[in-house]
């Protein structure tokens, strides 16, 4: 546990408040410890190995939903267009065989 005692725990509690209260830049005091202030910056490069996987996820996580987003918006369009449901779409869409052919590279 990265804080042994209570005291710790309401402090870091504190700290997170005060970073969601406030508008955020790398400047932004987060802490004061001992009269020195720890700002944004400093915990963000402390932690930043850690941050880098995180942010690939939420980036493939997002791309994942817009992709979808897309797709059934296109959908609903092209159902729209046939005067059909979005569900009898699909199932015209996907009624046949579907056939994957491999181009020739030259």
């Amino acid at each position: 546990m990265l804080f042994h005692s209570s005291q710790g725990r309401v402090l870091f509690l504190m700290l997170l408040l005060r970073v969601c209260a406030q508008a955020q830049t790398s400047e932004t005091v987060v802490a004061t410890v001992n009269g020195r202030d720890v700002t944004l910056q400093q915990v963000d490069e402390a932690v930043s190995a850690a941050v880098v996987p995180l942010q690939q996820q939420l980036y493939a996580i997002r791309k994942v939903a817009l992709d979808n987003l897309i797709t059934t918006r296109l959908l609903e369009t092209e159902a729209r267009a046939r005067g059909v449901s979005l569900e009898e779409l699909r199932q015209l869409l996907t009624r046949n065989e579907i056939n994957v052919t491999r181009a020739q590279v030259e």
